[in-house]
């Protein structure tokens, strides 16, 4: 089930974010989450993966989409890719906009799912890696 964030669930996904990401959030950044908006994949009652996005003018920007590692590949993602697309229709937005991580191994499941490539950002990352732009188009 997804649902709307709860402060309760913080712990949770900071805990999603450290085991999904090269570059996660640190535990300050959890602290100020104003102008961001959080989608939660529950199993049990437990947070299993979230959606995290900013609105933009046309676009939906899709700041995290991750689950925890120990449930991948058991649908959680699309789901959540599913809600962004459902979110992003209600809201009249036109695209939704995500940079990865250029070592981010779904790279082609995002591609699967009709995200494209749109260009690069050199040097984004604390490491000096890259960062890929992705949009989605979406039909209102």
């Amino acid at each position: 089930m997804i649902e709307n964030f709860k402060e309760t669930q913080k712990r949770w996904l900071y805990d999603i974010d450290i085991k999904s990401y090269y570059w996660p959030w640190t535990e300050q950044g959890w602290h100020n989450l104003m102008g961001y908006i959080f989608r939660v994949y529950c199993l049990k009652g437990v947070p299993r993966g979230f959606s995290c996005f900013k609105m933009g003018n046309s676009s939906l920007e899709v700041v995290k989409l991750c689950v925890h590692p120990t449930f991948r590949r058991l649908g959680f993602g699309s789901l959540l890719n599913e809600d962004l697309i459902h979110t992003a229709i209600s809201q009249k937005k036109s695209k939704l906009c995500m940079i990865i991580h250029e070592q981010n191994e779904y790279f082609d499941w995002l591609k699967n799912r009709g995200w494209n490539a749109r260009g690069i950002e050199r040097g984004l990352f604390p490491d000096g890696t890259d960062g890929f732009c992705f949009e989605r188009a979406v039909v209102n």
